[in-house]
């Protein structure tokens, strides 16, 4: 299980943890329907049958209970799908890409539910935005910090709007395509005709 954010080890017993696990849940769940800001702490504890102590011992509002819950769900795909290929460069880029579309996808209820509340859709995307930083500082070990949370902040701003619109499933290529310029300044360029494959731009071949 992902480590609950804002809790530091050792958060030993097994009940803590089982908790947290379905206080996520249940805010997930409710947040399909209404934004973060609009559920309440009631409403929590009596689908998670847990009392509000419990729930202020795990989170102080719905709003970080969910931001927490969307972080552990990115960190988790993030470990689960983390191989061999995952190696500084232009996949790097396109691995981040994937687990922040295929996130959003999978909650895709849950971050449009939150875009008609504002305060809802800033917590929201600022962890997407901070988790795709994270991740594309590792993909560009040579960029600036600026620099990728730049890039990643127009990644989140990019989802956001496709999901204002009417933009259906989202896609890592269209994210590639229309940002194209500003992950080409991130991505390694080739050196020699003996470049690995694994660190060419994005669709170049090698030379035949």
């Amino acid at each position: 299980m992902a480590e609950v954010e804002g809790f530091e080890r050792p958060r030993t017993h097994a009940r803590f943890w089982r908790t947290a696990s379905t206080l996520a849940a249940v805010t997930i769940t409710l947040a399909r329907q209404t934004p973060s800001t609009r559920i309440t702490v009631g409403a929590i504890t009596r689908d998670a049958k847990i009392n509000r102590s419990t729930f202020y011992t795990h989170s102080a509002d719905p709003t970080s209970l969910l931001r927490r819950a969307m972080r552990a769900a990115l960190d988790e795909d993030a470990v689960t799908t983390n191989t061999s290929e995952h190696v500084n460069g232009s996949r790097s880029i396109d691995h981040a890409l994937c687990l922040a579309t295929n996130h959003v996808n999978q909650f895709r209820e849950v971050y449009r539910t939150a875009l008609s509340d504002d305060t809802a859709a800033a917590s929201l995307f600022a962890g997407l935005t901070n988790f795709l930083a994270q991740q594309l500082g590792h993909a560009a070990a040579n960029s600036s910090t600026g620099s990728t949370a730049a890039l990643a902040a127009a990644i989140s701003q990019l989802i956001k709007n496709a999901l204002a619109g009417a933009h259906g499933r989202l896609d890592a290529a269209w994210i590639r395509a229309a940002l194209h310029d500003t992950i080409a300044m991130l991505s390694p360029t080739p050196r020699s005709s003996t470049t690995p494959d694994h660190w060419r731009p994005h669709g170049q071949q090698p030379p035949r």
